[in-house]
């Protein structure tokens, strides 16, 4: 999608962000069209769904990196503790904050001492706790040592959130993996972009491996664009094809239309299931 060149000059030629719409046949599609928008400063909004990075999948997965990098992230060690479940309750969540509040510390430091007897209120809960603090002292040691996207699908996999949706197939669960795959992509795209960059500026530095940290940082500057007036309606609307049913905008855009995406692998195992995509097409056609 010529997201540069096509919809400023549509604001150019005097229309409205409202008049247009983008359309795509999965969700995890929208977090490449969200980040293109938000560096070309394009206002959109995600049409009876939440922003990519809005997803509990990937705020989970973000909330790990966040805690590897800054272990004393209370928000990221709260939200993640117990994701997937392994038996932290809410009532030792409770404990550790408190006793961190007592002490004037971060949860994490006071998970650091569970595995003596200088938290005895956390004593029946210490062998959860220190496998919690175990992975995550692990993965941090990590960081360093491996490639950006390759670190990335580490965390993936040894926290247990590509498992737990694995295990309980459902639309929602395959939804969720698709979206964790998409995150774990934009860290490859990252690196990719950074090296476009570098050898444009000419900086020496186009082989450089990008850190976590910076990779989050590009996150955290591109959620920060999205706090802007919910009352504002002049946006671009994203939406997948089977919410667009019934609706109608001035400019229409229909991206990803690829092998195996749309037409997805699933539906080209069956007549029935292309003529389904057919007819989804169709729907996408007739927005205009």
């Amino acid at each position: 999608m010529r997201v540069r060149k096509t919809l400023p000059e549509r604001r150019e030629n005097g229309g409205r962000w409202n008049e247009i719409a983008v359309l795509y046949r999965n969700n995890s599609q929208s977090r490449a069209i969200e980040d293109a928008l938000r560096r070309r400063d394009v206002p959109y909004r995600i049409y009876s769904g939440h922003s990519f990075y809005d997803r509990k999948e990937i705020k989970d997965l973000v909330a790990y990196f966040r805690l590897i990098v800054n272990p004393r992230d209370n928000e990221a060690l709260r939200r993640i503790i117990n994701t997937p479940a392994r038996g932290i309750g809410a009532v030792t969540v409770a404990r550790v904050a408190a006793v961190a509040a007592e002490r004037g510390v971060s949860m994490w430091e006071v998970l650091e001492g569970t595995g003596s007897e200088q938290v005895p209120e956390l004593k029946t809960a210490a062998k959860k706790l220190a496998d919690f603090t175990g992975l995550i002292r692990s993965l941090s040691l990590e960081r360093s040592t491996k490639p950006l996207h390759e670190f990335g699908l580490e965390v993936a996999t040894r926290s247990g959130l590509i498992g737990s949706y694995r295990m309980n197939p459902s639309p929602e669960s395959e939804n969720a993996l698709e979206n964790i795959n998409e995150l774990l992509s934009s860290m490859q795209n990252f690196k990719e972009e950074r090296i476009v960059l570098a050898y444009e500026e000419d900086d020496g530095e186009a082989d450089a491996e990008p850190t976590v940290e910076e990779w989050l940082q590009n996150i955290s500057l591109m959620t920060d664009m999205d706090k802007d007036d919910p009352e504002d309606r002049n946006k671009v609307t994203l939406m997948t094809v089977h919410s667009a049913k019934g609706l109608e905008y001035k400019f229409v855009y229909i991206v990803g239309l690829e092998e195996n995406l749309f037409p997805s692998q699933r539906a080209a195992e069956s007549p029935d299931g292309m003529e389904e995509e057919r007819r989804l097409f169709y729907v996408a056609l007739t927005r205009a």
